[in-house]
């Protein structure tokens, strides 16, 4: 009785055929898989920052962060210092936290420099804080992976405004401006909107 079995043909046809389908599956899957963790990074990185300044306010026995000591000379270190575990200062020039250009979704990019202070964290994220002493308030720019790709806003760099009541705050919800900003302005209002799924 002649064995029946499966011939060299066959068996090609079928690895190529496995092979086209994950070749169209695996890049789908690794972009869900990155999305999820930049959502879950940055929820976390803007939950740590807000119960450090609420922290902070409470710890000053204040009511708000415009009457703490953060807009004094050296305040915003010694807040970093102490709210955060803070492996690297940069200053000077932020490229040693930060990339040095940014792009958006949309593709446009831009140059980056922190205007204020930068800071890398030991969570992998840098930090960027800008103190505006007339109204304090600050411009808070997070990248939850430092330098590391892919160094787009909306994806790993999200901005933000902390208001002299110490509230941090996105921007308006507003999709096109997120998709247009290379910093991720109104990404994370948009983010939080969709229920942390980045799906734009």
């Amino acid at each position: 009785m002649k064995k029946k079995g499966f011939t060299l043909s066959e068996v090609l046809i079928t690895v190529v055929v496995i092979g086209i389908v994950a070749a169209m599956t695996i890049p789908t899957l690794m972009n869900d898989y990155h999305y999820k963790t930049y959502s879950a990074k940055i929820k976390k990185s803007v939950y740590e920052f807000s119960s450090a300044v609420d922290m902070f306010i409470t710890e000053e026995g204040k009511t708000s962060l415009a009457s703490t000591y953060l807009f004094d000379s050296g305040g915003l270190d010694k807040f970093m210092q102490n709210g955060f575990n803070v492996v690297q200062t940069c200053s000077s020039s932020s490229n040693d936290c930060f990339a040095s250009s940014y792009s958006s979704i949309n593709g446009s990019k831009a140059n980056f420099t922190c205007s204020g202070s930068s800071y890398t964290l030991s969570d992998g994220s840098a930090v960027c804080v800008t103190l505006d002493t007339s109204a304090k308030s600050a411009t808070l720019n997070i990248d939850i992976n430092s330098t590391e790709s892919p160094n787009m806003g909306g994806r790993d760099m999200f901005s933000f405004t902390v208001d002299s009541n110490g509230v941090v705050k996105d921007t308006d919800v507003n999709e096109s401006t997120c998709k247009g900003s290379s910093t991720g302005d109104s990404c994370f209002s948009l983010l939080r909107d969709k229920g942390f799924v980045m799906d734009y």
